[in-house]
């Protein structure tokens, strides 16, 4: 996984303002170095993967793509997805305190490969499919597809569960506003 492109996702709570969404990234994204930077509040444990997952895009990538997540029951749902024990990704959540805003969850964020935001683009021109057995991405017409990203995506190899389940997730949010 070093060598694929990566990208921070957040997924932000649709009632907060614009500039609320902007700390909120900022807030998951800190929890994201609490969890998997050795300190004393885990300690000094973290997942070899994931930290390498999260440090190689803070070094080397750092692009980050801001969703809308819908309402407080939409996060949950999410953070049942995220917590998912075949989920390799780094990933945190961020929750206001009980004083501000009563404790609601107002971002959770995820570090994914391009193997994850590049197959679900494909997926978006409504023109492939999973073979669920072998985890992998059939096309439905070679015809209506960029063949270099095609030949791309094959070369990902074999999808988990967990990321074949997360490419459909993401394609249901839209761009946070």
């Amino acid at each position: 996984m070093e060598n694929l492109e990566k990208r921070l996702y957040v997924f932000s709570h649709f009632m907060l303002s614009p500039m609320a969404k902007g700390i909120q990234t900022l807030h998951s994204t800190v929890e994201l170095f609490n969890k998997y930077t050795p300190n004393m509040s885990n300690d000094n444990c973290v997942d070899d993967l994931q930290y390498d997952i999260l440090f190689d895009w803070s070094i080397n990538h750092k692009t980050v793509i801001s969703l809308n997540a819908g309402v407080s029951g939409d996060l949950d749902d999410l953070m049942y997805v995220l917590q998912d024990p075949d989920n390799q990704y780094p990933w945190a959540d961020f929750c206001e305190d009980e004083y501000s805003l009563k404790g609601v969850r107002t971002a959770a964020s995820i570090v994914l490969t391009e193997k994850i935001y590049e197959t679900a683009a494909l997926f978006r021109t409504r023109n492939f499919e999973w073979d669920y057995n072998l985890g992998r991405v059939i096309c439905l017409d070679v015809s209506k597809v960029d063949v270099d990203m095609l030949e791309k995506v094959e070369n990902y190899g074999r999808f988990s569960a967990f990321e074949m389940n997360f490419i459909s997730i993401i394609n249901q949010y839209r761009l946070a506003n």
